[in-house]
């Protein structure tokens, strides 16, 4: 895996910064890094999860625990079945367990775990800075290049190629509308800055042409 070794530096690096115990952590990243790896993913894989996490070392600044940030980032999408309604729970869950077994106290646990649950709704509700961006660094795709947003919408249908064209169009249009909603799509201001002209133009486009 191309951003394995990326992924298993910044698990030991916020590891590290939390004092948590060396004994069982490779059996952590080894099984995250297999799940990231699964043969349905065509969107939300190790790719996706070490893009998020280079954009908030990005902006580290804005964050109030990186490491809280970095290990929520690398397991918000550790379980991910496109036909379940509960993969944010499961990661979360993952992650709990993961945690616990390197030594990770309580408060660590429940903020980690918290921070996974907030990529369900995508509320930014709070004024949450480590959420704003876990939550910033998971929808950047969208202000990102006309490329990338191209494979990312790709990969979407291809995840979902169970579901029939006419009720996948709905659907999603139905997702990029609440999102299209919204006041606001970032909440860090240096990325909505970036990304949050171009994300508009994208959901507007997409959903004319799902319409």
């Amino acid at each position: 895996m191309r951003e394995g070794p990326l992924l298993a530096s910044t698990f030991h690096a916020a590891a590290d910064a939390l004092g948590l115990a060396n004994e069982g952590r490779e059996g952590v990243v080894l099984d995250l890094l297999a799940r990231l790896s699964e043969p349905h993913r065509r969107y939300h894989d190790a790719s996706h999860v070490a893009a998020c996490v280079r954009l908030a070392e990005r902006h580290r600044a804005h964050a109030r625990c990186l490491p809280h940030v970095l290990l929520a980032l690398l397991f918000h999408d550790a379980v991910y079945d496109p036909r379940a309604h509960d993969n944010e729970a499961q990661s979360a869950a993952l992650a709990a367990r993961g945690l616990t077994a390197i030594g990770a106290d309580p408060a660590t646990i429940e903020r980690v775990s918290a921070l996974v649950l907030a990529t369900k709704g995508h509320d930014m509700a709070g004024h949450d800075p480590d959420a704003e961006l876990v939550l910033d660094a998971d929808l950047a795709i969208l202000g990102d290049t006309e490329r990338a947003r191209e494979a990312f919408e790709a990969g979407v249908r291809a995840e979902y190629a169970h579901v029939d064209e006419a009720s996948y169009r709905a659907g999603r249009r139905h997702v990029l509308e609440g999102f299209a909603a919204r006041d606001r799509l970032y909440a860090v201001p240096a990325i909505a800055a970036e990304r949050e002209a171009t994300a508009r133009a994208h959901l507007q486009e997409r959903i004319r042409a799902l319409s």
